[in-house]
């Protein structure tokens, strides 16, 4: 995970969250078969650059997963963080408006077959 591996050093010990990959590795050991497809979502959070704009506050808490952003984590923090956020690994600027990438790959795993009829 690309995203959260910039700020957490082993992942697998900071987060109980899984990504895509862990699930297809643990399927792929299974032998299950499995398709995937992603789903494009662009999310806009200008807001988040605008100073004291409470939508921007409650994104930035939402986006890092971490309730009172803004009044909890150190500005120098802050700062790397919300440049990480609005660059290139991220987001794009279009059309005035900063667009975070928010896509997201689906699995679907075939069921198996009941072999007990």
């Amino acid at each position: 995970m690309k995203k959260m591996s910039k700020f957490i050093e082993d992942e697998d010990e900071q987060t109980p969250y899984r990504t895509t990959a862990h699930i297809k590795e643990v399927l792929d050991k299974l032998h299950l078969q499995y398709t995937t497809d992603r789903l494009n979502v662009n999310t806009d959070i200008t807001e988040c650059f605008v100073p004291g704009s409470e939508t921007g506050i409650l994104l930035l808490d939402f986006l890092t997963h971490t309730p009172h952003f803004t009044e909890t984590v150190d500005p120098e923090d802050q700062r790397e963080i919300t440049d990480y956020i609005r660059g290139p690994d991220c987001a794009v600027e279009q059309d005035g408006k900063i667009l975070f990438n928010n896509s997201s790959e689906i699995i679907v795993i075939q069921k198996l077959a009941d072999d007990s009829n």
